[in-house]
């Protein structure tokens, strides 16, 4: 081809050029427009609006994470100790009120046993008369006491599940 075939074609080359500027260029603009959605919806996802790059995060997100690890295990150690005492603390109690002497009426005697889930705990009696009031408080161990229990605090055992 000589130079005169070639310069037939030159203004077709150069409006060619100019159609591929502008498309590079439209390529461009939706490239970098995706790019800022694609940043955002990532800042979204990971909570963190002021990074300034994916590794900032990722260590911040990190620490978050060993932090939170710190507090579960600071909260299971809480949680261990909470249920030992609560395991301790009274949550049975049986109760039952009765006349001790024929003279006496209005069942204003009782035995009250208080217990843990361990079935430890107290029988507490007092027997009311028209002259006096006494009370006498018995030890329970695992459901057992060491003392003879009358007929009604061994209801009132039975009754707080101790028996």
């Amino acid at each position: 081809m000589t130079h005169e075939q070639l310069m037939q074609y030159a203004p077709y080359a150069g409006l060619i050029g100019l159609v591929l500027a502008v498309a590079a260029v439209v390529g461009l603009a939706i490239c970098s427009a995706r790019l800022r959605r694609l940043r955002s919806t990532l800042a979204e996802a990971l909570g963190e609006s002021g990074a300034a790059t994916i590794e900032e995060t990722l260590l911040k997100h990190t620490s978050a994470v060993a932090e939170l690890r710190a507090d579960l295990s600071r909260l299971q150690r809480e949680h261990t100790q909470l249920g030992e005492r609560a395991s301790r603390a009274i949550s049975h109690v049986g109760l039952i009120h009765y006349d001790a002497f024929d003279d006496v009426g209005g069942q204003q005697s009782y035995s009250a046993v208080l217990l843990d889930d361990h079935r430890d705990g107290v029988a507490i009696t007092s027997i009311f008369s028209r002259t006096s009031v006494r009370v006498y408080a018995k030890r329970i161990e695992a459901g057992q006491s060491a003392q003879p229990l009358s007929d009604e605090e061994d209801a009132a055992l039975r009754q707080a599940g101790g028996k």
